[in-house]
This record gives structure tokens, C-alpha cells and sequence, in this order.
């Protein structure tokens, strides 16, 4: 279980709600299994990477941005302002209908009518920690396969030197914790 105290030493912030977030990262990893200190600091050094350090909980971008999703079948962007309504949000930022939907229904939660729910620290762990779980995620973190982690959740190696520091910030502030 991750302590205020890692949580605080891997992510210094006066603007966080520390309490909520620690209570959400925690009920998701144990909902999914996100059980020790290597799962957990790859874990975190996902989210870190994808959400700015926590500061953003969705993607930035004005009307004319979101519109490059629009139409985007591989995303199930059927609907005009698709692209906009179900912009990247989350710990991961979930994105595209086919994803609100998926992810909707595996959780059971209406993210389809309300995808800002995705931007809620309860489920941005849960929708990540399943999404984990969907792409034996805890086996690659197993054996700090940091590199196929980020492809997995990125699709590519897209900011792998950053994730590649939040793992080693992470691992440091759990270890010095732990003692």
C-alpha cells in the first residue's frame, strides 16, 4: 500500500487533494492487484508521465484540436464531436467512444453519457488499473520492462526518458519509506 508520505516525496504539491488521491491509487492497485513495489512504481510512473505530474486529468486542447479525433473508427468516433466528447481523460487518458464504452461497461459506469467522470481520481484508478490488468501490465512491471509498459499504454515509446525517471524517483521514495 502506498503511503501519504511516498505519495508526497514522489509528487511535492500544494495544489494535490493527497487524501482522495491516496485513498483512490490504492483501492484501484488493490482492486487489480498492483501489489507491490515494483507494480506500483511502474504503475505510478505511467500515470505520472501521462497526466503532467497530476496536473492535468485531461487533455489539453481547444475545439479545433479534438477535431483530429472525429470520424476515427479505430477510436468508434461514429458521432459529430466524438473527438471532443471523449477527449483523453484519466490517469491514462482514456480516449475515443470504443474506449468510454469498454471501460464503461467492464467498471459499470455510464462514462458513455458522462465521460468527465473519467476525470475523477476513483475512476481514473479504476479505469487505469484495469486497463492494467487488460495488457498484463503486472508482468511486465514484474521484470521492469519499462520500455514495453510504455508501448503498451502509449502505443509507442513516446516520453519513455520521463516515465523512465518517475519509475527511478518512484522506486526511491518507496524504498526510503519501506525502511
Amino acid at each position: 500500500m502506498l503511503t501519504l508520505e511516498q505519495l508526497k516525496a514522489i509528487i511535492p504539491s500544494t495544489k494535490l487533494d493527497y487524501t482522495n488521491l491516496i485513498i483512490a491509487l490504492n483501492d484501484g492497485m488493490n482492486e487489480f492487484s498492483i501489489n507491490t513495489r515494483l507494480r506500483v512504481c511502474s504503475f505510478l510512473a505511467q500515470i505520472l508521465h501521462e497526466t503532467g505530474g497530476l496536473k492535468w486529468m485531461r487533455e489539453l486542447g481547444g475545439d479545433s484540436y479534438f477535431k483530429k479525433y472525429d470520424g476515427r473508427k479505430d477510436l468508434g468516433n461514429t458521432q459529430p464531436g466524438d473527438g471532443a466528447r471523449y477527449k483523453g481523460r484519466g490517469f491514462f487518458q482514456l480516449t475515443g467512444r470504443a474506449n468510454y464504452k469498454k471501460y464503461g461497461e467492464k467498471l459499470g459506469l455510464d462514462l458513455l453519457t458522462h465521460p468527465e467522470l473519467a476525470e475523477g481520481y476513483t475512476t481514473a484508478a479504476r479505469v487505469a488499473g484495469q486497463y492494467w490488468v487488460d495488457h498484463g501490465l503486472n508482468t511486465l512491471a514484474d521484470n521492469e520492462e519499462i520500455t514495453k509498459i510504455t508501448k503498451k499504454i502509449n502505443g509507442g515509446v513516446n516520453g519513455l526518458a520521463d516515465r523512465k525517471a518517475w519509475y527511478a524517483k518512484c522506486k526511491k521514495a518507496i524504498e526510503i519509506y519501506e525502511s
